[in-house]
């Protein structure tokens, strides 16, 4: 009897899933359905985030410029750039938190 292979969850975690790879090439082509493009398709009357009230919410917005964003990746420990103006087509530049050994 063949016993089947079982990888390791770090090697079965390496392909994102379907969804999160369509969310992420729409993200890089800015193609994503934020008020900036619904205002554009004349589908809302105003591009100004709900969440914050205090910026227009681009895609980059959504991902990292408004307030809500930000406090989101910090508390996951993620580094955001300091020009997070392009980050939507920049992912690969975003700072990974290392994860810990145990050895505490």
């Amino acid at each position: 009897m063949v016993t089947p292979c079982r990888l390791p969850v770090l090697f079965v975690a390496a392909v994102p899933p379907k969804r999160l790879q369509l969310f992420i090439w729409l993200l890089m082509q800015r193609r994503i359905q934020c008020r900036v493009n619904l205002l554009r398709k004349q589908i809302i009357d105003s591009a100004v985030c709900e969440v914050c009230e205090q910026e227009d919410e681009s895609a980059d917005h959504v991902i990292v410029g408004c307030p809500f964003a930000k406090e989101f990746w910090a508390k996951l420990g993620i580094d955001l750039p300091m020009d997070t103006s392009n980050v939507a087509s920049d992912l690969h530049n975003i700072q990974l938190p290392q994860p810990s050994l145990g050895n505490t």
